[in-house]
């Protein structure tokens, strides 16, 4: 088993280096140095420091120095925290939620207002993809002021409860590390501030 730490380092700094798009990535020829699957999911890194993560036709590009912190709810686990865990687990939560975010931005590029209804975007652009990092994300005013109404806590839980209505409360649950009941709890609090109906997850007209 290879710790987080381990890889981490093995591999360079990617401080002050812009985030490559996955076509200039891969087109580098870069030596694969990891490579996980689970599911729909891979995780691919490569020697320069910096990953690929592909959850269906969701893609992110991000680096493994840069994998700082986890959020959990309204706790922030810093890496010497996590840093003994198998390489993978990490990455897999902070990229994840990278793709939310991805998902939440592009959608709001393509709507003129918030809709709850298709909001999981299926990135089928290829190397089109607009790979967004962190730092430059500029979201919407309109979905800032449809969110801003949540608690950090709610909008965690009900980002991808909505972007996903096959997730059942207990999968969100395992994901966060909290309680099926919290999950329950967050989401109808949520919704109801949303105008969302929790059990079709779309918004009541």
């Amino acid at each position: 088993m290879t710790k987080f730490v381990e890889l981490l380092s093995a591999l360079p700094s990617t401080e002050g280096q812009a985030i490559p798009t996955a076509s200039k990535l891969l087109a580098r020829n870069e030596t694969i140095v990891a490579f996980h699957e689970s599911g729909d999911t891979t995780i691919t890194v490569f020697s320069s420091g910096f990953l690929i993560y592909k959850r269906g036709k969701h893609l992110t590009v991000w680096a493994i120095d840069r994998c700082k912190y986890l959020c959990f709810d309204d706790i922030k686990v810093q890496r010497k925290d996590f840093e003994e865990m198998e390489w993978f687990h990490p990455i897999d939560y902070i990229c994840n939620q990278r793709v939310e975010k991805n998902i939440e931005v592009e959608r709001a590029k393509h709507e003129s207002y918030y809709s709850i209804e298709d909001i999981d975007i299926l990135y089928s652009k290829g190397d089109a993809h607009p790979f967004i990092d962190d730092e430059e994300i500029d979201y919407s005013s309109k979905v800032e002021e449809a969110l801003s109404v949540l608690t950090e806590n709610q909008k965690m839980i009900f980002v991808p409860l909505v972007s996903y209505p096959e997730m059942t409360y207990q999968q969100l649950a395992d994901k966060l590390g909290i309680s099926k009941q919290t999950v329950g709890k967050q989401f109808l609090a949520a919704c109801k501030k949303l105008n969302v109906d929790p059990k079709t997850r779309t918004r009541v007209r």
